[in-house]
């Protein structure tokens, strides 16, 4: 059941078969949990890494004054707070968007794991960097881009981290998302969104049927977004280097 998060890190680095055991024996056996659940409260004490394996979960803060920002979404092989927290405290609340199976172990073990295993922990890095990358260019777009713009950019991020793990066919993709949580995750209100969602449709980039996305020309709806070609890569399928050519050589593509 780690097997996305495995797919994940090989993309980036050369995990060797004893590798790959050791992530299985780290995180044992996952949870069943139901949509709509608190894993973690923001303000908690944070002692735990938290690995999705299937389903979607969320990360939001909370305004004083009530409003919430969606500030991340977490897809099957995704990790929350990997390695622990100096701070030792969550800075943010997890919660479930659909049923989701998911491991929750002390990051102690992570942090071991990863000092065992050298390859393992050159992967976990890059794979954090991924995240933050995502999370700049979604600070970015929220500052820079029009409405329309933010929405495409949402759907195209969406779109290649899933299919990075093997989550697409052909054009098409889960979207499990209200029109109220994609509002939350690029500030706006659903009624402007419901607008931008037209938009996308009348111009043919997007077709949203229930729970599924297609995206007939992804390359139409990336240059609508004014996607980073840069960020468009880190997100790409990337081939893992030759055996036991170290990962430092391919974050420097």
């Amino acid at each position: 059941m780690t097997d996305r998060l495995i797919r994940k890190l090989a993309h980036r680095c050369s995990l060797s078969e004893e590798d790959r055991r050791a992530i299985q024996e780290a995180f044992g056996n996952p949870r069943l949990i139901g949509a709509g659940a608190t894993l973690i409260r923001e303000g908690d004490t944070l002692s735990r890494s938290t690995l999705v394996s299937s389903g979607w979960a969320y990360c939001y803060k909370e305004h004083i004054k009530g409003k919430r920002q969606i500030v991340e979404f977490l897809l099957p092989g995704d990790m929350h707070n990997p390695l622990g927290s100096a701070l030792g405290f969550a800075d943010c609340t997890l919660v479930t968007l659909t049923p989701v199976s998911l491991y929750q172990v002390p990051a102690a073990r992570i942090r071991a794991l990863v000092e065992q295993r050298p390859q393992v922990a050159q992967a976990m890095q890059a794979a954090e960097e991924i995240r933050l990358t995502t999370l700049r260019e979604t600070i970015l777009g929220l500052g820079a881009n029009s409405a329309y713009e933010r929405l495409a950019h949402l759907l195209c991020s969406l779109h290649l981290r899933l299919r990075a793990v093997d989550l697409t066919l052909g054009a098409q993709c889960e979207l499990p998302l209200t029109q109220y949580l994609m509002a939350e995750a690029i500030g706006m209100t659903s009624v402007h969104l419901n607008r931008s969602i037209r938009a996308l449709r009348t111009a043919g980039l997007i077709d949203l049927s229930g729970k599924q996305l297609t995206i007939p020309e992804l390359a139409r709806l990336q240059a609508a977004a004014q996607f980073s070609t840069a960020y468009r890569n880190t997100l790409g399928v990337v081939s893992p280097p030759a055996g036991g050519e170290q990962c430092s050589k391919v974050l420097q593509m």
